[in-house]
């Protein structure tokens, strides 16, 4: 009777496999990146860099870049300057977007529902109409912001900065305001800190 033995691939093989299927998954990600910036161009005076290669450094430079209509959701866009950016209607939901600065962007009609806007600067930033139900905005500047008309149900607030912003017909429900006071299902309006 004779024995079968199983087959052994040699290492070097399994080694050179594992490197191919590494090598195509790196090569998605920047075609990930080259994805989100299909259609998009730079503003002609813009200083940034509003090329895909630019969105795969640790702190991308975004600086007024037109981004309108973006597909940005879970994005991992921490410590990105995109200030003076044009994401209206963007989909920002899920985004990592902790410590990003944001001044003067418009954000109006944005989806930023359960992004994380930690420490986030947003000071004369335009959100208005913007969803950003569930957002994390905890110690961010939102001075001088215009967040007319944005959806801040379930949205934590703690912190923020909220000096001449303009909350006027902003939805409320269980925000958490800056004093740490939670709004009611009603939707009470957030203070600026005292």
């Amino acid at each position: 009777m004779t024995t079968v033995r199983p087959v052994q691939t040699p290492r070097f093989i399994v080694a050179a496999v594992l490197f191919a299927l590494t090598l195509a998954a790196i090569a998605a990600c920047v075609g990930c990146a080259q994805d989100h910036m299909a259609g998009f161009s730079s503003h002609p005076d813009a200083l940034g860099d509003c090329t895909a290669s630019n969105w795969l450094s640790k702190a991308p430079n975004l600086k007024n870049c037109q981004l309108q209509g973006a597909a940005l959701q879970n994005a991992d866009l921490s410590n990105a300057d995109l200030s003076g950016a044009n994401l209206q209607d963007a989909n920002l939901s899920k985004a990592n977007l902790w410590r990003a600065n944001l001044s003067n962007a418009s954000l109006v009609g944005s989806n930023l529902s359960n992004a994380d806007l930690t420490h986030a600067n947003l000071l004369a930033a335009t959100l208005e109409n913007a969803n950003l139900r569930y957002a994390r905005l905890s110690g961010a500047n939102l001075n001088r912001t215009n967040l007319s008309g944005a959806d801040l149900s379930g949205t934590d607030m703690f912190y923020a900065e909220l000096s001449d912003t303009n909350m006027q017909r902003v939805v409320y429900g269980k925000t958490i305001c800056p004093d740490g006071r939670r709004t009611s299902s009603i939707g009470a309006p957030c203070t600026a800190l005292k």
